[in-house]
């Protein structure tokens, strides 16, 4: 029986085509200290973003040394002007005549060395300055009792059978002149006066004046004449409280 397999006469044998190979991964080439070449990408991305990193803290540690700087000049500055600036602590002097009239003034800082002062009063009560005396820097007020206790005399009036008191506030400049650390000084500042005031009800009786305390208000400008300055912080002064 014939197989119905076999070729026939004249039929060519072709052989079966073989299928398209499969591509291969192409093996790294291996070099001498056994690392593959080219290493995986991955590999150089983490290189780059750790460089980054780095960058990005070594710029915030320098701005913040920048800011610390910055801060630490500043508070030197400051301590530095809080240092050469004055207030004045004007202390009565109760055993001296004529009593309740005079006050010794001296820095409230221990490190500052008072040299000259001088004071300027309202020109309602006294035109022009006058200095305290050497070396204890004494003032005297005794110039412009007589008128405050006069001005508010005729402001308040008298009352029969009473007593009037009046808590009077009066704005003062005081000119300090004055030493820290080797350097001298000026400086202005606005102070208030804080004056009792009794009227009696009788005519023949003058006004009591007590002052009482020199309180601190402001720094001022030198570029101001005092006066100036007296004059507009009197004008615009609240009215004193009467009992």
């Amino acid at each position: 029986m014939a197989d119905s397999m076999a070729p026939t006469p004249g039929e060519n044998l072709k052989p079966p085509s073989n299928p398209a190979p499969e591509p291969t991964t192409p093996i790294p080439e291996i070099t001498h200290s056994g690392d593959s070449v080219p290493r995986p990408v991955v590999w150089k991305d983490i290189r780059e973003w750790a460089a980054l990193v780095t960058s990005l803290v070594a710029l915030g540690i320098s701005f913040a040394g920048f800011i610390n700087s910055r801060a630490s000049s500043q508070l030197a500055q400051i301590q530095f002007n809080s240092d050469r600036a004055i207030v004045l602590v004007g202390e009565k002097m109760k055993d001296e005549k004529p009593q309740g009239l005079m006050f010794r003034f001296h820095p409230l800082s221990g490190s500052q060395h008072l040299s000259k002062l001088q004071i300027t009063v309202p020109s309602t009560f006294e035109k022009g300055s006058w200095l305290a005396t050497p070396p204890d820097q004494v003032i005297s007020l005794a110039p412009i009792t007589y008128v405050v206790g006069d001005f508010y005399l005729k402001s308040v009036g008298r009352q029969k059978g009473y007593a009037r008191v009046v808590r009077a506030e009066i704005p003062v400049v005081l000119d300090a002149f004055y030493s820290v650390a080797g350097d001298s000084m000026q400086r202005r500042g606005l102070y208030s006066l804080e004056a009792l005031i009794v009227i009696g009800e009788n005519d023949t009786e003058l006004p009591s004046v007590d002052f009482e305390d020199f309180a601190f208000i402001q720094p001022l400008p030198l570029d101001i004449e005092p006066q100036k300055i007296a004059d507009e912080a009197w004008s615009t002064r609240k009215q004193p409280d009467r009992h």
